[in-house]
């Protein structure tokens, strides 16, 4: 008989390329029965960019690439959060009315697989219910995208405390951990040394390349940006200080795959239309093919304002970047720096703060020095197939559902 597996989502787009490309997929397709609980807003389901679906997956249930996707109406946080927290204070978990929470214990898993702070408390609600019902032990994985809450980021009065005591209670109840960096491991193992935590990166597939192939007829150089733009992540201001401080030397051009949330303009001076490529969002599995010909792959994490998870981020472009044979250009950020040191795939401009100027300074650099580029996109692509492409994730999630789900002991060696 299957096991059954209910991943529970509070806030992610049941789309998101970690939770149902990666790890839904990855889970079903060695045989277990994998189903999705994930949020509606304003009655719909939404893509990745936040565009709502307003002409498709608009049953409550469905099935979709061998998925079972069965979806809620969200609540507001401020409508739900005294409730939780009383809830957590007072340790009563099994008479919920948290509607994620219901909707797990219904399907009656084996393994749940939370991936936020409120999904988790909506998992242990399940965990002790089912305890508590019918005398059933299910596993409760948390699955941290980052560090949550981040003490630095700016939320509102008494929300970090709050959120700091909810993490620190419902963590007691989890059996496995999952995180995105060795540094956010090592932050969940400062709060208890017991706990059972594993890394899986935020990487692709691996794209079958043993050299970077050189484009025919290609002239000048590409610098991308794959993802959202926002002011915190491909800082739009940075992106036309670079590209005009760049076209003065060179024949250049930015490469934005991606784009701004639900697709809204971007303010592009005229002068340098030309000089801007915008793909928009593109399907998850044809990434590749639009960075073929990139040159130099971006990361900015900004840190005028202190963040532990920009400091600590290896995030999905990162590995796409790497995936592909395109070397990295980032700002000084512990976790990728380690790894642009590690493995020489990148360049690391020391720099916490690094102005649109000063990236086109590094790239006039490195432009002169193409075989220095070549050796970093081999590097890069040495390192992604033995060691950091989703196959090798991959194992490391087998292992954690085995192990959760044997009672035999397991070696490590």
């Amino acid at each position: 008989m299957k096991k059954k597996v209910c991943i529970m989502v509070d806030s992610h787009s049941f789309l998101d390329a970690r939770i149902f490309k990666k790890q839904a997929k990855s889970l079903y397709r060695v045989g277990y029965d994998v189903t999705l609980i994930v949020p509606r807003r304003d009655g719909f389901l939404y893509d990745v960019d936040g565009t709502p679906f307003t002409k498709k997956f608009l049953k409550k249930s469905f099935t979709h690439e061998g998925i079972k996707i069965v979806t809620y109406n969200r609540k507001k946080t401020s409508d739900t959060l005294k409730e939780i927290t009383q809830n957590i204070t007072k340790k009563q978990y099994v008479n919920t009315t948290d509607p994620l929470a219901i909707l797990g214990i219904e399907q009656n898993a084996d393994i749940y697989h939370c991936h936020e702070l409120f999904s988790l408390y909506s998992g242990v609600c399940v965990k002790e219910k089912l305890l508590k019902k019918g005398n059933k032990n299910v596993k409760l994985i948390y699955d941290s995208h980052e560090v949550y809450p981040d003490p630095f980021i700016k939320l509102p009065a008494d929300r970090h405390l709050v959120y700091k005591k909810m993490l620190v209670t419902l963590i007691k109840h989890v059996d496995f951990t999952i995180t995105v960096s060795e540094a956010i491991k090592s932050w969940f193992l400062a709060m208890n040394p017991t706990l059972r935590v594993e890394v899986i990166y935020n990487t692709p597939p691996f794209s079958n390349k043993t050299k970077k192939q050189s484009m025919p007829n290609k002239s000048g150089f590409i610098l991308c940006h794959e993802g959202s733009i926002s002011k915190e992540r491909g800082n739009i201001d940075k992106i036309i200080d670079m590209t005009k401080a760049s076209i003065n030397k060179v024949d250049f051009k930015f490469k934005i795959i991606g784009g701004t949330r639900a697709g809204s303009p971007l303010p592009i001076p005229q002068e340098i239309e030309e000089n801007i490529i915008q793909t928009g969002w593109v399907k998850y599995e044809e990434i590749p093919s639009f960075m073929e010909d990139v040159d130099l792959g971006w990361v900015d994490n900004d840190l005028q304002e202190l963040s532990l998870n920009r400091t600590f981020a290896l995030p999905n472009k990162f590995f796409s970047y790497l995936n592909n044979g395109v070397p990295v250009l980032v700002n000084k950020c512990y976790e990728m720096e380690k790894f642009i040191k590690t493995y020489k795939c990148g360049i690391v401009i020391d720099k916490f703060n690094v102005t649109g100027r000063e990236y086109a300074e590094a790239i006039a650099y490195f432009i002169n020095k193409p075989e220095k580029l070549n050796e970093m996109s081999d590097n890069a692509l040495k390192v992604m197939e033995k060691v950091y492409c989703w196959e090798k994730m991959e194992d490391i999630l087998y292992y954690i559902y085995e192990f959760l789900l044997s009672s035999k002991i397991k070696y490590i060696y």
